[in-house]
């Protein structure tokens, strides 16, 4: 997992990514068990939390890890990286231009739709970042 030098710093706000996996075979197909033969696993996900009122990078991962991860026959989550927010922006924005520049579409719809799609949360607030995770999840799916 990656975790950027700047996520040391004290009171900054926090982004982890999780990626996952999916079991097509889950999906209808089949029954989706390695046993069987009948699992497919593709690279098919991501969530982005924002995580503020955390000490460490450390503690934001924590934190979105207690808030609960997937781990079913179905998708498998885990961590990909932490950076500061001011990071994580600057990554999304330039490689939305890199994109633009090469004749490509903005990706996953840009910017903006990048950032309404992470879940704000913080540990001073469980109910209120589970309310958040709820809300997006409706909007967005996982």
């Amino acid at each position: 997992m990656e975790i950027c030098e700047s996520a040391f710093k004290d009171n900054i706000t926090y982004v982890v990514e999780l990626t996952g996996l999916l079991n097509e075979n889950c999906c209808g197909i089949g029954d989706g068990r390695y046993d069987g033969g009948g699992s497919n696993w593709k690279f098919k996900h991501e969530r982005i939390f924002v995580v503020k009122d955390c000490k460490s990078a450390r503690e934001a991962l924590a934190f979105v890890v207690a808030l609960g991860m997937e781990n079913s026959l179905v998708l498998k989550e885990w961590p990909h990286s932490v950076m500061s927010e001011e990071e994580w922006l600057w990554e999304i924005n330039n490689h939305e231009e890199s994109a633009l520049a090469e004749g490509f579409n903005a990706p996953w719809g840009g910017v903006e739709r990048i950032v309404d799609m992470a879940r704000h949360v913080s540990p001073k607030d469980v109910n209120a970042s589970k309310a958040e995770m709820a809300a997006k999840t409706r909007k967005y799916g996982m």
